[in-house]
């Protein structure tokens, strides 16, 4: 069963490699991160724990050579 996510409240952030276009967006509630298309902002989301968000950020940094 879904279950209702809180959208309206949220304070979504823009990804700071954004050029204008289709853009990421990414806001926190709870325990759980969000993550959309700022091109769709009502349509389907990424939810993710907070421990997935960071593990999946830790990786990302990890794959580019960055300090996670």
């Amino acid at each position: 069963m879904l279950e209702s996510i809180p959208t309206d409240g949220l304070e979504w952030r823009r990804s700071s490699r954004c050029n204008g276009g289709t853009c990421v967006e990414v806001a926190a509630w709870a325990d759980q991160v969000y993550v959309r298309n700022s091109a769709d902002p009502k349509g389907s989301m990424l939810v993710l724990s907070r421990a997935r968000w960071a593990d999946l950020i830790a990786r990302v940094k990890e794959r580019r050579g960055l300090e996670a």
